[in-house]
C-alpha cells in the first residue's frame, strides 16, 4: 500500500494510483499535475491529472469536480480529450483519468514557429468551436481556462480540446469565496476579473478563445507582461492592437472578427459557438485595407471615366470631339505653369536655406530617458519590460510588432530609442 500524504507534484515513476502506474510528468496547470501512467487492466497510457493538495482540502470544489469529471465523460466528440475515470485513491489523492494525446500543443508550436498561418489558425480554431459548440449543446458545459496549452494536437495535426468542464469548476468554486483569481491573465475576460461572470455564459469563454486566435496569429497575447496584476487591468482598460495594423497583409475582415471576440461588453461579443464557428469558415483571407482602397479608388476613376464618354445614337459628336480636345489642352497649359512655379519657389527656397546658417535642433528634454523615467515612469516601465522580451526572440517580425503595439500605446511620447528600434527591425 501507499504512504499516505504523499506529495501530487512529486510522485516517482513505478508509483500506483488505484489501477494506473505512473511514468513520467507531462504537464502543470491551474488544478494540477499531469502524469503519463499505463492503465494496468487495458494496458494502455493514459494521462492522469492530480489535484494539488490545497485544491483537494475544499471539499465543496471535490465534490463538483467529480460531477463535471462525470459530465465531460458522458460525451464523446472527435476534438475534445475523452474522459475516461475520475475518483480519489486509498492513499488520498484525486485523480482524473482521460486520453493520452501523442503529439504537441498549440503553445509548443508558437514556442518552435513563432506563430502560425492563418488558413492553418483557422481551419484548428473552427474545429476547437465545433468542439465547445457540442459542450454546451449537450451538457451545457463551458471551459473556462481556453488558451494555448489547452489546445493539443494529434501526431496528424487534429486539434483535440482539453479540460472542458473542469476548469470551469475550480473557477466556480474559488473565484467568488477567494482573494485569488483563478484563471489565465493573458486570456481572461473582463467580466472574469471583475468577478461580474454568470454561470453557463459562454461569452467568457469566447473571449478566451479570441485571445488565443489572436496569440496563434500574433505570435504574442493581446496583451503581454510579466506582471499578472497589470496584464488583467490592460484587459480591462486597453483596447488589443489590430493585426492588420501591425502585420503587413493581414485580413482586414478576420482582424475585425478578433476585435469583435475581443470586446470588453460581453453583450458586444458573439452570443454563441455557432456564431463563431460560422463566421470563422466564411472569413476572407483575401481582404486587405490596401485593397479595399484601391478597389473604391478604381471605381471611382471609371465612374468619372463614364460620365466624361458621352454619346449621341452611339456615337461622339465631332462638336463634342472639339470641345473635349481644347479642354484638355487648357488643363495641360494649367498644369504646366503650376509646375514652373512650383519649380521656381524649389529653387528660391534652395538658395534661401542654403544662405542661413545651419543650428542643430534642439533635443526635447523629454528624450532624454532620465527625464522621461521621472515624467512616465509607466511608460519607461512598459518599455524596460518590452526590451526583455525582446532580447528572448529571435524573429525580427516579432520584435518589430512588440515596438509598434509600443509605439502605438504611447505615440510621440514615446522614447526615441523605440522609433530606433523600429527601423532597426524594418530593415
Amino acid at each position: 500500500m501507499n504512504e499516505v500524504n504523499i506529495d501530487p507534484t512529486n510522485l516517482p515513476e513505478g508509483y500506483k494510483v488505484d489501477g494506473y502506474i505512473i511514468k513520467q510528468e507531462i504537464g502543470r496547470g491551474n488544478m494540477g499535475i499531469v502524469y503519463k501512467a499505463l492503465q494496468e487492466n487495458l494496458q494502455r497510457f493514459i494521462a492522469l491529472k492530480i489535484l494539488y493538495s490545497d485544491v483537494a482540502e475544499d471539499k465543496g470544489f471535490v465534490k463538483n469536480f467529480i460531477r463535471e469529471a462525470r459530465s465531460a465523460g458522458a460525451f464523446s466528440h472527435l476534438h475534445i480529450v475523452q474522459a475516461y475515470d475520475v475518483g480519489i485513491s486509498e492513499d488520498g489523492l484525486y485523480y482524473f483519468a482521460m486520453e493520452l494525446v501523442d503529439g504537441t500543443s498549440i503553445g509548443d508550436e508558437i514556442r518552435e514557429q513563432g506563430k502560425l498561418k492563418p488558413k492553418e489558425a483557422i481551419d484548428i480554431m473552427v474545429k476547437i468551436a465545433e468542439a465547445l459548440e457540442y459542450g454546451y449543446k449537450t451538457q451545457r458545459l463551458t471551459h473556462g481556462d481556453i488558451k494555448p496549452e489547452n489546445i493539443l494536437l494529434t501526431q496528424v495535426y487534429e486539434p483535440k480540446l482539453a479540460d472542458l468542464g473542469l476548469a470551469k469548476t475550480i473557477r466556480d468554486e474559488l473565484q467568488i469565496d477567494n482573494n485569488d483569481l483563478i484563471l489565465t491573465p493573458l486570456y481572461g475576460a473582463p467580466e472574469l476579473i471583475k468577478r461580474k461572470w454568470q454561470p453557463g455564459d459562454p461569452r467568457a469563454d469566447i473571449y478566451a478563445f479570441g485571445a488565443t486566435l489572436f496569440h496563434m496569429l500574433a505570435g504574442m497575447p493581446p496583451f503581454s507582461g510579466s506582471n499578472p496584476d497589470k496584464v488583467l487591468q490592460r484587459h480591462l482598460k486597453e483596447d488589443p492592437p489590430q493585426l492588420d495594423e501591425i502585420i503587413n497583409g493581414f485580413s482586414h475582415e478576420l482582424s475585425q472578427f478578433i476585435d469583435l471576440l475581443l470586446e470588453k461588453d460581453p453583450d458586444k461579443r458573439p452570443s454563441s459557438w455557432t456564431q463563431v464557428k460560422d463566421k470563422l469558415k466564411k472569413i476572407n483571407l483575401n481582404s486587405t485595407r490596401v485593397e479595399r482602397r484601391k478597389s473604391s479608388k478604381t471605381a471611382r476613376f471609371s465612374t468619372r471615366r463614364k460620365k466624361i464618354s458621352v454619346t449621341r445614337h452611339g456615337k461622339t459628336s465631332s462638336i463634342e470631339r472639339n470641345k473635349k480636345n481644347k479642354k484638355d489642352d487648357f488643363v495641360k497649359l494649367i498644369y504646366m505653369m503650376l509646375f514652373i512655379v512650383l519649380a521656381l519657389f524649389i529653387a528660391f527656397g534652395v538658395i534661401i536655406k542654403n544662405d542661413v546658417p545651419r543650428t542643430e535642433p534642439k533635443m526635447n528634454p523629454l528624450q532624454n530617458m532620465e527625464a522621461l523615467r521621472q515624467e512616465s515612469p509607466e511608460m519607461m516601465k512598459d518599455f524596460e519590460e518590452m526590451k526583455q522580451r525582446l532580447q528572448s526572440l529571435d524573429n525580427l517580425e516579432f520584435k518589430r510588432n512588440h515596438v509598434k503595439v509600443f509605439i502605438k500605446k504611447y505615440g510621440e511620447q514615446a522614447p526615441q530609442e523605440a522609433f530606433r528600434m523600429l527601423e532597426e527591425y524594418s530593415n
